[in-house]
């Protein structure tokens, strides 16, 4: 029958542990989970990179629109002042005679130029002469105005004086001036009369200009005659040139616009920079701009390079949250579900450690109550027969007593008398020691201050008799760090039991008997040892020393056999440990309680 219940447990044993083994893999993060995050995952990233790049195409082609646009602007804008030019050498032309002064101030009145032509400094009318005709040049000038004369020197064989410009005002400083004596505005001059096409000077300062800004010339030739078909034919019918003076910085200002704002500027000739807003002091200046372009365009003889590039109005203007909101949505959601799959797989987790500490629980309670009913067996057997054994000898102690008493032997029946006593003794004792064991799991009271010198001192006034018969003196040692709370009932037993066996068991032969109790106590627990110079525990008997009943040497009656299963017992509820070590003439208990709140 016993072989068949151990194979069941076994088999119990070896189904639960399969049964265990497929909740946790159930319950545990498995390549399913991985899978499910893994996608989540990708599809996060695909719809953050895709809205990514909807953006940047987006504000690329924002950032293109806005390069073409500044790009168109100014050359429209260098278009009309071309046409301003052209209408200005068709006018000399109709009236096909040098015209007066005031013939051309009333012309740039009737084109408004200020109005219709904004960036242009003016426009104005340079006559081609040969060095011979300029003092008779001069002279008739001066007929409407004085002042007149024509400047600086040189000894190039043509003169290009400027006689009239429009509005006059700023221009002051241009009246009388020969563009011939510099080779910049020369070399332009010539090539707008060669090809008779419009034409612009390389970067100059204009002598108007008293910032000293970069600046040019536009020039439109006007000839003699009709059209001319060779540059020869072009070189002998040359006229004059209308021209219109630049300072570029306002040219651009009067074409960039509200529209053109998200785009920084940087136009050069060459090496020479005509207009720069790549500089950090500005105000949208961006250290780091997200499109840049550079565009060469061939602008009326000369080679104009574009460095465009957005500034910090463009960044704000093309600023979209979308791809990162939709990146920590889509983390925050991915994290959230590894989240809850780790939440579930320790939930599984803690299920099943908490039915095992269920299982595991329910086995130590099967084992206590085996024991259980192991000592109470045994307890029976043993109460029965340490019961009944005094019993029976007080009985038969009765008997003899009273026979000796009916033949008037009184000394022997004292005697007999005497041996009733003792066993009475031995079975109150007994008796005693039940009642203690069937009380000890029925001591829960209250934790409390323990005041260690009031227990030793009660301990030794409950044993002062058996210290006194045993002629055994009690010593002392208390050292205590920190207020110490325990079940005081609990501990007192546990002490006097431990003392009352150093004086059971103290050695007849030895003359100066003791027991030491030193006691240490802390925050965290304390520490108690009992030591006596006694006879000492056989080597055999000290693996059953807390046994119940247990006692080495039955033919010595030192107790009830209870004594340290008791101390077991209270120790065990206090949640403290216990140890020993015995030799002759040297037993020594070691014992730990841990230090509890005060309950309320």
């Amino acid at each position: 029958m016993g072989t068949g219940k151990t194979l069941d447990l076994e088999n119990e044993t070896l189904q639960n542990k399969e049964e265990r083994a497929r909740l946790e893999k159930a319950g545990a993060i498995n390549i399913f989970h991985w899978c499910v995050i893994l996608l989540s995952l990708l599809l996060t990233l695909s719809a953050w990179y895709f809205s990514k790049k909807q953006v940047e195409e987006k504000s690329e082609i924002r950032f293109a629109r806005a390069t073409a646009q500044v790009k168109n602007l100014i050359l429209e804008r260098m278009e009309k002042y071309e046409n301003a030019l052209w209408a200005g050498a068709g006018f000399l032309r109709t009236v096909n005679r040098e015209i007066s002064f005031r013939e051309w101030a009333d012309y740039g009145k009737t084109i408004s130029i200020e109005k219709k032509y904004p960036g242009v400094n003016g426009i104005g009318v340079v006559y081609v002469l040969k060095p011979g005709q300029v003092p008779a040049f001069i002279d008739e000038q001066k007929k409407e105005r004085p002042y007149f004369k024509v400047y600086p020197q040189h000894k190039n064989p043509d003169c290009l004086v400027v006689t009239y410009i429009e509005p006059l005002k700023d221009n002051v400083k241009a009246i009388g001036l020969d563009l011939a004596h510099e080779e910049n505005r020369y070399t332009a001059a010539k090539k707008a009369r060669d090809t008779g096409k419009a034409q612009i000077t390389a970067p100059i300062v204009l002598v108007q200009d008293e910032k000293q800004t970069p600046g040019f010339l536009f020039f439109v030739p006007f000839y003699r005659g009709d059209s001319n078909l060779t540059v020869e034919e072009r070189q002998k019918n040359i006229w004059g040139i209308v021209s219109a003076p630049f300072v570029f910085n306002k040219l651009i200002k009067g074409v960039l616009t509200k529209n053109t704002q998200y785009v920084d500027i940087r136009i050069s000739d060459k090496e020479e920079k005509l207009y720069d807003k790549y500089k950090p002091r500005q105000e949208n200046y961006d250290p780091n701009p997200l499109f840049q372009q550079s565009i060469n365009i061939h602008m009326y003889g000369r080679n104009w390079k574009f460095d465009i590039r957005s500034n910090l109005s463009f960044r704000n203007a093309v600023s979209n949250n979308q791809p990162l909101t939709i990146l920590i949505s889509g983390l925050t959601i991915d994290l959230l579900l590894l989240t809850l799959f780790i939440l579930l797989s320790k939930a599984n987790q803690q299920a099943v450690n908490y039915a095992d500490s269920l299982n595991r629980e329910l086995r130590e309670k099967q084992e206590k109550l085996s024991q259980a009913n192991e000592e109470l067996t045994q307890f029976n057997y043993r109460t029965s027969h340490d019961l009944v054994a005094p019993l029976k000898t007080i009985q038969g102690y009765i008997y003899l007593a009273k026979d000796d008493l009916k033949e008037d032997d009184l000394e022997s029946a004292v005697s007999y008398f005497a041996m009733i006593e003792n066993q009475t003794l031995s079975l109150i004792s007994l008796v005693n020691s039940l009642l203690n064991l069937c009380r000890s799991d029925h001591l829960n009271g209250k934790s409390e201050e323990i005041d260690w010198k009031e227990v030793i001192e009660n301990c030794t006034k409950n044993l002062s008799s058996m210290l006194s018969n045993h002629q055994v003196k009690i010593e002392y040692e208390i050292t205590q760090n920190k207020i110490f709370f325990t079940q005081k009932v609990r501990l007192q037993q546990i002490l006097e039991n431990l003392i009352s066996n150093g004086i059971k068991y103290s050695d007849e032969n030895e003359n100066d008997r003791f027991v030491k109790v030193k006691i240490e106590s802390n925050s965290n627990e304390a520490q108690i040892q009992i030591e006596d110079n006694g006879i000492g525990i056989d080597p055999k008997h000290q693996a059953r020393i807390f046994e119940m009943f247990f006692r080495g040497d039955t033919s010595k009656s030192y107790g009830s056999g209870l004594g340290m299963y008791l101390v077991q017992k209270h120790i065990e509820f206090l949640q403290g440990k216990i140890s020993f070590d015995s030799q002759k003439n040297k037993t020594q208990f070691v014992v730990f309680i841990p230090n509890t709140k005060l309950e309320k």
